[in-house]
C-alpha cells in the first residue's frame, strides 16, 4: 500500500518490509505484483461502474 497510495520507492520498502515482517525478496516481490494487479482490476471495474453509472444518469 506504501508504494501505491504513498508513492513510496520500492527499493526502500523491500529492505523495510523484509527486515519488519522475516519475509523473503522474492515473496515482497510476489505481494507487489499482487496487490498492483488487484488495484489494477479494481481502478477498472470503477471505470466500467462509473460509464454505466453516467449512461443511467444521462
Amino acid at each position: 500500500m506504501d508504494y501505491h497510495i504513498k508513492g513510496l520507492q520500492v527499493k526502500e520498502l523491500k529492505r523495510k518490509y523484509i527486515a519488519e515482517h522475516g519475509i523473503t525478496a522474492r515473496q515482497f516481490n510476489s505481494l507487489l505484483k499482487n496487490l498492483t494487479a488487484r488495484l489494477a482490476s479494481v481502478r477498472e471495474s470503477l471505470s466500467f461502474r462509473e460509464q454505466d453509472l453516467l449512461g443511467r444518469i444521462g
